[in-house]
């Protein structure tokens, strides 16, 4: 019969997993439970695979080499500039999601855990959304007050124009080439 009140958290697993000795009770649930023993295998699975897995090993100049083949660099156009780190940013949330279904799918987390981290996520961007919003807003009034007879008080005429220089300059870039590109 096991010790523990209830079933060990995945920590206690993988400290278990690390040091037989290091998680006092966890032995005695594993063998009375066959719910944590099979989460406990899947995590020696995947101990076991990380651990076996050959590591790539790349010269000095691999990124210069991937960046020049891609395209991206020192002559990045203006746009790609502009942007600044987006594809990063995708990537890693790609990455993320991608890491995520597969903890789910080896029952390596619980789909409660994702419920309330998506819950905090969806919180802090309703206060982000309504940072920029402040943020738009006080720069739209800024505008108004220092060009009062250019936009005539309204404040989606600021927000436009932005967007709309924006967008000729990205086509400026594209039709005149290298002109607005970095050296």
């Amino acid at each position: 019969m096991s010790t523990m009140p209830e079933h060990p958290a995945d920590e206690q697993l993988q400290a278990f997993l690390g040091d037989r000795n290091g998680a006092p009770g966890v032995r005695e649930h594993l063998e009375s439970c066959p719910h944590c023993r099979e989460t406990f295998r899947v995590l020696a699975r995947v101990d076991s695979a990380l651990r076996t897995m050959p590591r790539e090993r790349t010269g000095a100049d691999f990124t210069r080499v991937v960046m020049d083949r891609v395209g991206a660099g020192s002559s990045s156009a203006l746009v790609f500039r502009m942007l600044g780190g987006a594809a990063q940013v995708f990537a890693l949330f790609a990455v993320l999601g991608i890491m995520t279904g597969v903890f789910l799918f080896a029952g390596i987390i619980d789909v409660d855990q994702v419920q309330q981290g998506s819950s905090a996520v969806q919180q802090m961007m309703q206060r982000v959304g309504g940072e920029m919003e402040g943020t738009l807003l006080s720069f739209n009034a800024g505008l108004r007050n220092l060009l009062p007879f250019f936009f005539g008080g309204k404040s989606g005429t600021i927000s436009l124009l932005v967007i709309l220089v924006a967008c000729a300059l990205a086509v400026a870039d594209r039709l005149l080439g290298r002109n607005f590109r970095t050296r």
